[in-house]
């Protein structure tokens, strides 16, 4: 081993063949620990109890034992973790105790078959990690974390599972969540999340940013993200092939605020609820400049949303512009929506070649306001129980509907409809090329099409408003996305490691990025057609009768 001071700290070099525990125990506070490349680990884990450090790879990733750490503070940069073998932690990086802060920077934690691969279960933890990799870790999953704050930037979980909740990522109580930039696939869970689940948040935000999410399910709800007591802000997030009992992409509990923009959902499958989304006890929801493509639903009750189902307890404020409906199809006449206790308001959105009889059903709604929509292929818009309070809209264009737009199931006064009621068109005139069960291509507007300058309001170039979702104020640059960014590489040079707290700044440096680029639909590219369910929707489904397994009643 060979120490090296500087001003700010000293630096321990440690080789092939010597002993890291005796490195770490002889390094002080703020101490830079570096392993060599070819380090090759002979312990089943070493420990750091009271001290802060920095444990780095010497210029490229360096495999070291399981890490447990007892207060202070860690960083991890350029480190290789697999799983110890010991039988008594087989977590691969364990922070507990009064653990302060951890960062993790292009570190690689995989093949953990127990517990989970980075687990902090007490104690008020900051939590962040960079341009890494959790791949193949069983048990408990990528990520376990309670009462933490957490940021993950540019970082990749692969092939994760978790026999409960979030097959990638779990946290109970977390102050606050941001997830940017990262990419999950085939991540599974035995409970919610099949990627992701927050839970207890007690109102805490989440923030999901610029990321995507690749063939994960759950067994109950949310098969990519499950989030319970939080607030959530998404946008720029991409979905393909999610399938869980209720919610295929989504599913939220008990949150005060849903804020889903830019969201590029393609073929999300529920068992039960909520082929793309399900939402339970939420206030306010709102979704915008968003495509839902391909979601289906299994249920044989016909009482589910084959895209969208919110049951609420009181009354939710749902508004919806600038969304596409595209190729959507729910089992036993499903609706689009089935909504229970809810304000909705729908502007400037698209329902085309969807396979529904309505778009929205469901019981107890409050108000319905319909402004600059196109509705193609369906039999009614509205066919609802109760409706307590105004139906109002204009400028609305509905082809080949077969009975009145407006259909209440129960006798409704029809002077509750106080707005031009609706246009009835031969054909939408879509752009040509247009193929519904292809998502990468939408129902653009075609030449000639009567809902073209049709619509209330005015488009972004103050010409008259188009109907649909490529119309009004809020159309400008619908999914052009921006270009994902460079890896945020955090690489620092020997001179500048601090530990957490320290005031020194890293200088990004030019070293390779370990996080797998990130796959699919906008940025997912491809054609993304419909196909066949997944064998794993099957088993899923298998799951209401045989167990009763569903969290919406």
């Amino acid at each position: 081993m060979i120490w090296a001071s500087a001003a700010l700290a000293a630096t321990v070099e440690v080789a092939k063949g010597e002993d890291l525990q005796a490195a770490l125990d002889a390094a002080n506070d703020g101490d830079v620990v570096i392993i060599a490349t070819d380090f090759s680990p002979s312990a089943a884990y070493v420990e750091i109890r009271d001290k802060d450090l920095v444990i780095k790879g010497d210029g490229g990733q360096a495999q070291v034992p399981p890490i447990h750490a007892y207060d202070g503070s860690l960083t991890l940069r350029q480190l290789r973790i697999a799983e110890g073998g010991n039988g008594i932690w087989p977590v691969l990086v364990l922070v507990d105790g009064g653990t302060e802060s951890a960062l993790l920077d292009r570190v690689e934690l995989y093949d953990n078959a127990e517990r989970a691969a980075f687990e902090a279960m007490s104690g008020t933890l900051d939590v962040e990690i960079r341009s890494s990799v959790f791949e193949a870790n069983g048990g408990d999953g990528g990520m376990q974390l309670a009462y933490a704050s957490l940021v993950v930037d540019n970082t990749s979980f692969l092939d994760n599972d978790n026999w409960g909740q979030g097959g990638a990522i779990w946290t109970k109580g977390a102050t606050s969540v941001e997830v940017k930039w990262s990419n999950f696939e085939r991540n599974t869970a035995g409970d919610d999340g099949g990627a992701l689940a927050f839970t207890a948040g007690g109102g805490a935000p989440v923030t999901i940013l610029g990321s995507t999410f690749r063939d994960n399910a759950s067994e109950a709800s949310g098969g990519d993200v499950f989030v319970e007591g939080h607030s959530l802000q998404m946008r720029y997030v991409a979905s393909l092939d999610g399938v869980a009992v209720d919610g295929g992409f989504l599913y939220s509990v008990e949150a005060s605020e849903l804020q889903l923009d830019d969201l590029d959902i393609h073929r999300p499958k529920a068992a039960d609820a909520g082929g793309a989304i399900a939402i339970e006890d939420c206030t306010s929801v709102r979704l915008a400049r968003s495509l839902i493509c391909g979601a289906t639903n299994a249920s044989a009750s016909g009482f589910v949303g084959a895209a969208v189902h919110v049951d609420h307890g009181n009354t939710v404020n749902l508004t919806m512009e600038n969304v596409i409906f595209q190729g959507t199809a729910g089992s036993t006449n499903s609706p689009a929506f089935w909504l229970i206790g809810a304000h909705l308001d729908v502007r400037n959105s698209t329902f085309a070649s969807n396979d529904w009889n309505h778009v929205v059903t469901g019981q107890a709604l409050e108000s319905l306001h319909v402004e600059n929509v196109l509705v193609d292929d369906q039999s009614t818009f509205l066919n609802y129980d109760e409706v307590f309070g105004e139906i109002s809209g204009s400028h609305n264009l509905f082809h080949d509907i077969t009975s009145t737009p407006f259909e209440p199931r129960e006798e409704i006064d029809p002077v509750l409809w106080t707005g031009d009621p609706y246009v009835v068109a031969d054909d939408p005139v879509f752009v040509t090329g247009y193929d519904p069960a292809d998502c990468s291509t939408l129902p653009r507007l075609g030449d000639g099409s009567p809902a073209i300058d049709a619509g209330n309001g005015l488009d972004p170039d103050k010409s008259p408003a188009d109907i649909g979702a490529f119309g009004g104020s809020n159309s400008a640059d619908l999914f052009d996305w921006p270009e994902r960014p460079e890896s945020p590489d955090t690489g620092l040079e020997d001179t500048a490691d601090t530990a957490p707290g320290g005031d020194s700044e890293p200088e990004r440096d030019s070293t390779t990025d370990t996080a797998t680029p990130a796959a699919s639909t906008r940025w997912l590219g491809g054609g993304c057609r419909g196909g066949a369910a997944s064998g794993l929707l099957l088993v899923v489904a298998g799951l209401i009768a045989a167990t009763g397994r569903r969290r919406i009643g």
